[in-house]
């Protein structure tokens, strides 16, 4: 008849098979969620912004695909026209470093209509604004509820100079999962000495 510190034994490495067996997929990286907007970005609704304006993206910074999604990147306008808040011929505003963020990929060169979101100390453009390249038709819906807006000028261009670098902590749930897996591991190899020892001191008693 089986001995208790046999079943004892064969139970603690049946948990030890279970948790190895468990910790590739705790360990594995999780894939970036995609951004999801619902509804689309409609030009006439600025429920979600505090300024509006169309400008030319004189400056943007390199679209880092790797980075965290807590990293933002400085884009700078030259801005020609504000319909909602208000802006600085030459304004910086911020994205996240990549789309997996709702970041928006701005190309250097091109005029944009630009919806923003006063955060703190900055003005921040995602995906899900209803921020898109120069489009007439567009700017006809926003000012059916916006008005006419005003002009603005400034400046030359080339005096955008150069921007404070922005950062912000990255969410730690990719360092948290690893240190979980890394404490199953060590579980595991914990149960399966101290399975062998209860199962070699059970066989050793069988044995007298």
């Amino acid at each position: 008849m089986e001995s208790r510190l046999a079943r004892t034994a064969r139970t603690l490495i049946v948990v030890a098979i279970l948790a190895s067996a468990l910790s590739p997929a705790v360990l594995a990286p999780k894939p970036a969620l995609a951004c999801s907007c619902a509804p689309a970005p409609n030009p006439a609704d600025l429920s979600f912004s505090d300024t509006v304006f169309s400008g030319t993206a004189v400056e943007v910074a390199p679209w880092d695909r790797a980075g965290s999604s807590g990293t933002l990147l400085p884009v700078t306008f030259a801005v020609d026209h504000i319909w909602l808040g208000d802006a600085e011929h030459l304004t910086i505003v911020r994205t996240a470093a990549h789309g997996a963020s709702c970041g928006y990929e701005f190309e250097e060169g091109m005029r944009y209509l630009v919806y923003g979101k006063a955060r703190d100390g900055y003005v921040e453009v995602n995906l899900c604004s209803a921020t898109r390249p120069y489009d007439h038709a567009a700017v006809e819906v926003l000012e059916a509820v916006a008005g006419s807006g005003r002009a603005v000028e400034g400046p030359a261009a080339e005096t955008a100079g150069v921007y404070p670098a922005v950062s912000s902590e990255p969410p730690p749930s990719e360092g948290d999962s690893n240190q979980r897996g890394f404490v199953l591991v060590g579980l595991a190899i914990v149960a399966v000495g101290v399975a062998g020892a209860v199962f070699a001191l059970a066989r050793r008693r069988h044995s007298i």
